[in-house]
């Protein structure tokens, strides 16, 4: 027992060097001893770049849904999101990315302008459920090969209201009313109308959503600081 205890141990040690992570208690036990992770791990130590990233993205997931509680699928589609941004910022640009590059909205234009804006925008709402760990944050970028500097900002939390929603219901009776039957020979006839005897109203509350300033606080990707920590050959 004790044995395996420190198999698992050497095992978070050795993902903890490959990912930078300050701490290997980020990874799920499940995820070090995955016989497929341990073989796309031997890959990517000998240099296997595809290997790396898809590793990479495997952490990621565990990350959020060990430490902190993210569902798995819903893990998984913030990844998938995260590399979409990526693969537009590229094709926008024309080109993959570099080591070293730096993604700086404000000096491009057009659809690349778009593209990176959308990519910071995707990176802050993976790390908005991180909260205030900012070493988690930063870990979590770094498993998509970037560094950045790292704003804190405070979360608007969400507040329901509940609103009455007024209805009407109107009474009506049918009584007989006196009509000129013919213009002519002034004949008098009376035709039903309906007369209004009554209104009553119902009240129904109806809950509605807005924001207020919440005491939560989150970080963000700075502007101008996304750059690319890690290339494609690995």
């Amino acid at each position: 027992m004790q044995e395996q205890v420190k198999l698992g141990n050497e095992l978070q040690k050795v993902y903890a060097n490959l990912f930078n992570l300050d701490s290997a208690e980020y990874l799920s036990e499940e995820f070090t001893r995955n016989a497929e992770n341990l073989k796309l791990m031997e890959e990517a130590v000998n240099g296997v770049a595809a290997s790396y990233d898809k590793l990479a993205d495997r952490a990621a997931v565990d990350i959020l849904s060990n430490s902190f509680d993210v569902p798995k699928e819903k893990a998984k589609e913030m990844v998938n999101i995260i590399h979409n941004a990526m693969n537009e910022v590229e094709s926008a640009l024309g080109r993959k990315l570099v080591a070293g590059e730096n993604i700086d909205y404000s000096n491009l234009t057009g659809a690349a302008k778009t593209a990176a804006m959308e990519l910071y925008s995707t990176f802050d709402e993976m790390l908005k459920v991180i909260g205030e760990d900012a070493t988690a944050a930063q870990t979590l970028i770094s498993q998509f090969g970037f560094d950045a500097e790292l704003e804190r900002y405070e979360v608007k939390a969400p507040e329901t209201q509940e609103f009455n929603d007024v209805t009407a219901n109107v009474q009506t009776e049918q009584f007989p009313i006196p009509s000129l039957a013919s213009v002519e020979g002034s004949d008098l006839s009376t035709q039903m109308q309906n007369i209004v005897t009554g209104i009553t109203y119902n009240a129904k509350k109806h809950p509605v959503t807005g924001e207020k300033q919440g005491q939560a606080f989150a970080y963000k990707v700075k502007p101008g600081t996304l750059h690319k920590a890690v290339g494609g050959d690995i």
